[in-house]
């Protein structure tokens, strides 16, 4: 791949380890859309965004996958398979992973872990300018310095130029449409409801279970197979 390639982080489920609690998940997803065509993807959330507020009459600057019907949801992913995206996810089984780990951690572990899949899927080379972009609304409470430092670390040793951008989905919309591939993606994993990625199942690259290792930097790179 030549040029500027985009990278959009989004999560769905939660990483407490209090299974009782009503509202816990079984699994913590960690989804990553890679793009070149930033702009056509843009114009799909635009689009999806207008046909809502027009034929529900409501308001509201985001699309949010959650709050969304789901007819919306599969028609978006459809028409994504037309934006020149991949999406490449990983999913942690909570009741597998190390109870009294940092959570700071353990996310930084998967996320590198994804980018790693997506570094042994693609050559890049030092000239491209990489832009990860990850979503405040989301992932505020793990993107401390710790988590910069260790993107930082992933950099130097890929020879890219690595960039990392903090928005909320308000600013950046690429970042509504990767929330739609974690929720579905999520959606499969945790409830086996399958429906809403075979919408978008062509640009699915792999969906992995994570490798619970101590360290982001005790991670394999293995080639991902696609797996959905």
């Amino acid at each position: 791949m030549e040029g500027v390639i985009y990278i959009f982080l989004d999560e769905s489920g939660d990483l407490g380890f209090d299974l009782n609690k009503k509202q816990s998940t079984r699994f913590f997803v960690v989804c990553m859309l890679i793009t070149q065509q930033k702009r056509r993807i843009e114009k799909l959330v635009a689009q999806t965004h207008r046909q809502i507020t027009a034929r529900h009459k409501i308001i509201s600057s985001t699309l949010h996958a959650t709050h969304e019907r789901r007819s919306t949801i599969i028609r978006f992913n459809k028409k994504m398979c037309a934006t020149g995206c991949e999406i490449f996810t990983l999913y942690a089984h909570k009741q597998t992973l190390i109870r009294n780990r940092n959570l700071d951690d353990l996310y930084s572990s998967m996320v590198v872990q994804l980018l790693k899949q997506i570094y042994s899927h693609h050559t890049f080379y030092a000239t491209n300018r990489i832009e990860f972009i990850a979503s405040r609304r989301e992932t505020s409470k793990f993107l401390n310095k710790k988590f910069l430092d260790v993107l930082a670390k992933f950099a130097e040793q890929n020879l890219s130029r690595f960039s990392v951008r903090i928005r909320t989905p308000s600013q950046e919309k690429c970042l509504q449409a990767v929330d739609f591939a974690s929720w579905s993606v999520f959606q499969k994993i945790e409830n086996s409801n399958n429906v809403f990625v075979r919408a978008f199942e062509r640009i699915i690259v792999s969906i992995k279970p994570f490798k619970n290792d101590k360290a982001p930097y005790a991670i394999s790179s293995n080639h991902p197979d696609a797996h959905v």
